[in-house]
């Protein structure tokens, strides 16, 4: 009967918990600026700045503003910190992770010395840029702890309220009656109950969560300036996915208040990988010499991914006439699947005082409702749902979205000293929990520049908070801080 337990909690969460779903979807639709100091130091408000690496993933007619080949590297330093607060009691958890926010190569043909032009102020193709190179679009590495004394609910009065639900495995409805912890009785209406129910709670609840990886995009980029007037390019883009997620609910009964249980742990471990390529299209346009207005659209990324997970519970119960017995069950799958993200419009514009300055604003609208999920590899046919019910479900949590970044720059010869500001605001739709979880973003650095050589170096710090659901009926408050030192070095040529 013990084991019989087991399963049945395990088979409960590779179901509820793991199967790919709406989540899944928002983590590789959502994309925060990285690539270069000067970028990131600008609040990534770079759309119709152009002439830096990073645009090339945000408006690729950036690329067209050289003049001459560059070569940027970008190393990192990234800490993230977050602090949980789950029934008035606080955690505190972190990790710091070393990477390279950008690394990538521009070269430029010049038309005129083609068409033995040699009078650069009239209008015609001036020049034709090509680039490769790589920008880091998300970080995943963070830690998470959780923790808190439950005089309300356990994850076990959850399996006991799906019981008999559509929504849980249907081995449960013919297993369940032989359970240590969810067993029969007929004075209940479900004809089921557990040792929690009534006031018999005060267990201490844990979470644990460590999870790492990135996503990133390796990007060609081609564009053409006419007349350093208008530019124009586009990026092929190929994303790829590294994530790992390791975790650890934990439920024990210290005071002995709950009768017959001692303590419950599932571990759960799942990997994603994959790749996803899409296109992007920009323009430029200097109207006078002072005004840059710029525009891009993003198709969507299609996303081929794989996962491979595991879980592995373990539960304790007391029985006065055996003694102390442990059950474990183990668990593990592998699925392909296949996401597409929305698509996105950014349009940007900038006011450059060649002397003094200059001030750029990016809006980037994203509608994350019409983002999908698909697969022939869904393993959901133990419980009523289907890849429709997951894409329905996207429909109605997830919202449009305007994002803003805001950025300036003040020179003075060589030097430079820069600041940003951009607001992600909350996918989540009106009526969800999440719909106030927004993302700030707050940035500076400065950077010293000739014909060259370049170094920039930049800060930003960013928060946001979110509810975190343990089970249906449990949540806890996530407030997540990252901070990023990031430092380019570049060589023109």
């Amino acid at each position: 009967m013990k084991k019989i337990l087991s399963i049945i909690i395990s088979l409960t969460f590779t179901i509820i918990s793991y199967s790919q779903n709406e989540m899944d979807v928002l983590q590789y639709s959502q994309t925060h600026f990285g690539g270069t100091a000067r970028a990131i130091g600008l609040g990534g408000a770079f759309g119709a700045l152009g002439g830096d690496l990073s645009t090339l993933s945000y408006n690729p007619a950036g690329i067209a503003i050289y003049r001459g080949c560059e070569f940027s590297i970008t190393p990192t330093l990234f800490h993230n910190s977050t602090d949980a607060t789950y029934f008035d009691s606080k955690y505190s958890d972190s990790k710091y992770n070393f990477n390279f926010n950008n690394i990538g190569y521009v070269g430029t043909i010049k038309l005129n010395d083609f068409v033995n032009n040699t009078d650069d102020t009239k209008l015609g193709w001036k020049n034709i840029n090509f680039a490769i190179g790589y920008n880091r679009l998300n970080n995943f590495n963070k830690n998470i702890l959780i923790e808190g004394v439950n005089n309300n609910s356990s994850i076990v009065d959850y399996f006991l309220e799906n019981v008999d639900s559509s929504t849980v495995n249907k081995y449960i409805q013919d297993d369940v009656i032989y359970a240590d912890l969810i067993y029969a009785d007929s004075l209940t209406a479900s004809g089921y109950t557990s040792d929690f129910e009534g006031s018999s709670h005060g267990q201490t609840q844990s979470k644990s969560i460590r999870t790492r990886g990135a996503m990133g995009e390796y990007f060609i980029s081609l564009g053409a300036n006419y007349g350093h007037v208008l530019y124009i390019g586009g990026t092929i883009g190929i994303q790829k996915v590294e994530f790992e997620h390791n975790s650890n609910h934990q439920e024990t009964d210290p005071s002995d208040k709950i009768p017959a249980f001692v303590s419950m742990n599932l571990y759960e471990h799942w990997e994603t990988w994959g790749t996803g390529c899409n296109f992007k299209f920009g323009m430029i346009y200097r109207p006078i010499d002072w005004i840059r207005i710029g525009g891009a659209i993003h198709t969507p990324t299609f996303f081929y991914l794989e996962d491979d997970y595991s879980e592995e519970l373990e539960a304790t119960i007391d029985y006065t006439d055996g003694g102390l017995y442990t059950s474990q069950y183990k668990t593990s799958g592998y699925f392909k699947y296949e996401i597409t993200t929305p698509y996105k419009a950014i349009g940007s514009i900038a006011f450059i005082y060649k002397k003094i300055g200059l001030i750029s604003v990016d809006y980037e609208f994203i509608d994350y409702s019409i983002a999908r999920l698909s697969s022939d590899d869904y393993s959901n046919s133990e419980i009523n749902e289907t890849i429709s019910d997951v894409n329905k479900r996207i429909s109605s949590r997830y919202t449009s979205v305007g994002n803003i970044r805001v950025g300036a720059e003040l020179k003075n010869g060589p030097f430079r000293i820069r600041g940003g500001y951009a607001i992600y605001n909350s996918p989540y739709s009106s009526s969800e929990e999440n719909k106030s979880s927004t993302y700030y973003t707050y940035s500076g650095g400065f950077g010293i520049s000739d014909k060259s050589f370049y170094f920039d170096i930049a800060y930003v710090y960013s928060t946001s908070s979110k509810k975190y659901f343990l089970y249906e009926l449990e949540q806890a408050d996530l407030e997540s801080q990252t901070s990023k030192i990031l430092a380019t070095f570049g060589i023109r040529f």
